[in-house]
């Protein structure tokens, strides 16, 4: 259904209760899925979802920076930034939590991946800015598709 047909059958889906479903429908056909993503999206995306919830880091901090590796290699991100928060979050992971404390973690993790979306393209920054992604899944549910 396109957009304007749905909003000429506005009122039928109202009454029919059926208008959720059908915008929650329109939305995640449009959300990009997370394989179309490109690595430095995918880097961004896991930085995000570490910072909205610091339950058990580890294993995405550790896929941060397999994908920041994926982008030095691809030359998808400069090398030389690519290479250089490899080690920052390598730091993370040892000091997280424990020695370091949660406010202090999200700022750190805020800093990296402010710094990584400035190097997006704008048409890729526009994509991850709606926070909606198909088949992206931690123990959170990050960037499942709400109306």
């Amino acid at each position: 259904m396109e957009t304007d047909e749905l909003e000429s059958a506005q009122k039928y889906l109202v009454v029919n209760q059926m208008d959720a479903d059908v915008r929650y429908d329109f939305t995640y056909r449009a959300a990009p899925r997370w394989d179309d993503l490109k690595p430095r999206q995918q880097v961004w995306v896991t930085l995000n979802c570490i910072y909205n919830h610091i339950d058990h880091p580890a294993t995405r901090l550790k896929e941060a920076i397999l994908l920041l590796r994926t982008c030095a290699i691809e030359h998808s991100l400069p090398p030389e930034v690519a290479k250089s928060y490899m080690p920052r979050l390598r730091g993370l992971l040892t000091v997280f939590p424990g020695n370091i404390s949660p406010e202090l973690f999200r700022a750190k993790i805020t800093e990296i991946a402010e710094n990584l979306f400035d190097f997006l393209p704008p048409e890729e920054a526009v994509v991850l800015q709606r926070e909606e992604i198909r088949n992206y899944t931690c123990t959170s549910d990050c960037y499942r598709i709400f109306l």
